[in-house]
């Protein structure tokens, strides 16, 4: 088939053209193509940084709470080294305590404490009291105790009569038994007393005898009394007489408080 030369050139020009216009057109469609496996690959990547972070921080966490468990079994071992049950029932009920130094004139101590701490000591007298029976053969009273001619404190007595009254010893290691325990536990008792010494484990720094059984450490130089209960009476013997752990076991029921005069 034969074409006309200008025909022809025209074709040609149209060829060229298209050939112009289409490999624009595939550039772009692969520039396109390429932007959006960038986009994917930039999406992939902050993805896989932000895994990577939680790993991470999981396991600073892990080891942030092994090292606090850590912390906690040591300081329960420490405890229960220094103090044995006795330590943790005291952090329970009363969550512990701790010494801090005060002056002599510090508003947090009692005005007869401020007072005693003076220089010099003022000198203190006793103010008037009425005993007052509760029951047969025990009876109460408080006494006033003055300094500078005014009341600074009071003190409660109780004065009981041995022959109808029974007096027990008794001691709880562990530290689990307050005041309200103990009134539970003894529901008969008229009166209940704190007493005596006690070591960082809650056992008796001072001679303790509870029916029979001696407490207390091993070796004690005596050099003033101690209250004793048994079956002849009760009242303060002087423990410079006692000797031997034998002869201490037969006073029945005995607590040696610190100062008490021989």
């Amino acid at each position: 088939m034969h074409i006309p030369s200008r025909l022809h050139h025209h074709f040609i020009r149209a060829s060229h053209c298209r050939d112009i216009f289409l490999a624009p057109a595939i550039l772009l469609i692969g520039e396109i193509v390429n932007i959006k496996q960038g986009t994917q690959a930039a999406r992939e990547l902050p993805a896989s940084r932000k895994k990577t972070g939680r790993m991470v921080l999981k396991r600073r966490l892990m080891a942030g709470l092994a090292l606090l468990l850590l912390a906690v079994a040591g300081a329960c071992w420490w405890v229960w080294e220094r103090n044995g049950a006795y330590g943790f029932n005291v952090l329970w009920r009363r969550g512990g305590s701790y010494w801090v130094n005060v002056e002599t004139d510090d508003p947090r101590l009692s005005p007869a404490m401020r007072l005693a701490l003076t220089v010099p000591v003022p000198p203190a007298t006793s103010g008037p009291m009425t005993w007052q029976e509760r029951e047969k053969g025990f009876e109460v009273a408080e006494l006033p105790v003055m300094a500078g001619g005014r009341e600074v404190d009071r003190i409660l007595l109780a004065r009981i009569d041995p022959a109808q009254y029974r007096f027990v010893v008794r001691n709880a290691p562990d530290g689990e038994k307050g005041i309200d325990e103990w009134e539970r536990a003894l529901p008969q008792a008229l009166l209940i007393v704190n007493g005596s010494f006690f070591g960082l484990k809650g056992l008796p720094d001072t001679p303790f005898i509870s029916e029979g059984t001696v407490m207390g450490p091993r070796r004690y130089k005596a050099r003033s009394g101690a209250f004793v209960a048994d079956n002849n009476g009760a009242g303060v013997r002087d423990l410079r007489d006692v000797t031997g752990t034998g002869s201490r076991r037969s006073m029945g029921r005995a607590m040696r408080w610190s100062p008490i005069p021989s």
